[in-house]
């Protein structure tokens, strides 16, 4: 006998799980749960497939199976990848009244109505809904969208169907034009949709031209700053793609991904990840918002040395014992990681009145007796 809710669980909160391969009557693989980060997938039931009636944050729905919501049904979705998912409504989606937010619906198929989703009076906000199939309404049918696009979903017979029954339309990129306000046609000009990357480039209409009144969250699926440069893009991903993937303004070029680790940070800034790195703890937004580590690094100061800008506690110190009579010298952080991407010098001076610090690094330091440690990155 089938059960009847929730396959893989039923009620509860689960983070970083996976359900995987799991029936039941309604939610496959969860039934009215709250997941994050989790992985749902190969999953089968009469209505959800994936999940039913559940909250899903920052997860992949993908590979399911059902009769009403391949991947998700009345289900909130925030962050999530919908893709590859089946069923004869709504493919991706099916939602009587629920929302998705900041998710990617790709790739989904249904036998009849809605490839990507099927909604009664459901929502889409900042959705990038591509490359669905289904007999009718290929991309999506009836409810309300905002602040999406909706391209290259084709019915069965090879015909365009990104749409159809919509509500209310607005600030969404679709072919053909439908009425509303804010609504655009033209190519979002993704990164390279035949490669599944679906961000936006440079010169992407998509960009800026979403309205405020529909933005959910301060974030995008990537975990970008949501809004940057003051107005919200079309989509589920925020900002222009760039090749450049590090600082160029500061004294050393600092990875965006490290800096995307510190978003409260990168908030203050706009999601201007120069202004960001060339900033100094303590910080003030200007509103009364302050961080600091209390160590007064610059960000890239924090960067190079491996110290934590959140935590009060995290700053560079070395350490001297004599062993032997041998000075030892050693600091924190040092991690494998830090050692085998910094170059570590320790300099040293005989007496105070001595002009230079020496590179003592690889000599005997028996004679000195002032220390130093200096961190950088290796030269390119």
């Amino acid at each position: 006998m089938a059960i009847q809710y929730g396959g893989g669980t039923y009620y509860g909160t689960t983070v970083g799980g996976e359900y995987v391969g799991n029936t039941a009557q309604q939610g496959g693989g969860d039934y009215c749960g709250t997941l994050r980060e989790c992985k749902v997938a190969g999953n089968s039931a009469t209505s959800g497939g994936g999940v039913c009636n559940s909250s899903v944050s920052d997860s992949e729905i993908s590979g399911n199976v059902g009769g009403s919501g391949g991947g998700a049904y009345n289900s909130t979705l925030y962050r999530c990848v919908v893709r590859g998912n089946r069923a004869t409504n709504g493919g991706g989606v099916y939602s009587d009244s629920q929302y998705a937010y900041n998710s990617l619906i790709e790739g989904n198929s249904a036998s009849s109505t809605g490839g990507g989703a099927w909604q009664g009076s459901g929502r889409l906000q900042n959705c990038t809904v591509v490359g669905n199939t289904a007999a009718s309404s290929a991309g999506v049918y009836r409810g309300y969208v905002y602040n999406s696009i909706l391209w290259g979903n084709y019915l069965l017979t090879g015909v365009l169907g990104n749409c159809d029954g919509v509500y209310d339309f607005r600030y969404t990129c679709v072919s053909p034009l439908y009425s509303g306000t804010g609504n655009i046609n033209s190519d979002p000009r993704f990164v390279d949709a035949g490669s599944g990357d679906y961000r936006l480039l440079a010169d992407s209409p998509c960009i800026n031209v979403g309205s405020s009144s529909y933005v959910n969250g301060s974030l995008d699926i990537f975990g970008n700053v949501r809004v940057q440069d003051g107005t919200v893009d079309m989509g589920c991903y925020e900002g222009a793609f760039s090749a450049v993937d590090e600082t160029q303004t500061t004294p050393v070029p600092v990875p965006y991904i490290w800096l995307d680790g510190y978003s409260e940070i990168l908030a203050l800034f706009g999601g201007n990840y120069e202004a960001m790195a060339n900033s100094q703890s303590p910080g003030n937004d200007g509103k009364g918002k302050v961080w600091s580590d209390g160590s007064a690094y610059y960000l890239w100061q924090d960067y190079v040395v491996g110290t934590d800008p959140m935590n009060t506690n995290s700053v560079f110190k070395a350490k001297i014992d004599i062993v032997d009579g041998e000075p030892i010298i050693t600091w924190e952080p040092d991690t494998p990681e830090l050692r085998t991407t910094r170059v570590y010098r320790i300099l040293g001076k005989k007496s105070l009145l001595d002009k230079s610090w020496l590179d003592i690094t690889e000599k005997d330091r028996s004679e000195y007796h002032f220390f130093k440690v200096t961190v950088d990155l290796p030269c390119p």
